[in-house]
């Protein structure tokens, strides 16, 4: 992309007061998550999808936990509850 184009671009699209409002309202859906995880960009489904191909197992329960927990830690309080809450039948 040469000066010009760019340039453009940053003018036409990236100061428009709709673009610059994106972030805010990403940030506010983020605080309204109970708990985010440490998936990155893979989510829950592609997961259960790729060890079912791997394994021939689903392991939905397994795989939430890895999701939220790390080393041992859990990604903040609402996860753990929300673990044992829901594991101890």
């Amino acid at each position: 992309m040469n000066l010009e184009a760019w340039c453009k671009l940053i003018d036409g699209l990236f100061t428009t007061p709709g673009y610059m409002n994106r972030p805010e309202k990403n940030k506010e859906n983020r605080a309204k998550q109970l708990f985010g995880g440490y998936h990155g960009i893979q989510s829950l489904a592609n997961r259960r999808h790729k060890a079912v191909k791997e394994t021939g197992l689903a392991r939905y329960v397994n795989g939430w936990k890895e999701m939220h927990c790390k080393k041992g830690k859990w990604i903040n309080d609402n996860a753990k509850h929300a673990w044992v809450s829901c594991i101890i039948f």
